[in-house]
């Protein structure tokens, strides 16, 4: 398998660096159906957390990083 790119969040992120940001809550604010990090100067959505679950990761070593 060749080497993923480890960067892909950082990458997404730094792109975004400056702008005006928010943490959007969608439905019920004390037991909301999602949350999601979201641009306000691009209108784009840049994490949503009904579909991506962020771990870190335990398949690489330091050297991968």
């Amino acid at each position: 398998m060749e080497n993923f790119n480890n960067h892909l969040l950082w990458d997404i992120l730094l792109a975004h660096a400056g702008h005006d940001v928010t943490i959007a809550v969608y439905g019920d604010p004390n037991d909301p159906i999602d949350v999601a990090l979201e641009c306000d100067d691009c209108n784009e959505v840049l994490l949503d957390a009904d579909l991506y679950t962020l771990a870190a990761r335990s398949d690489l070593d330091d050297a991968d990083c």
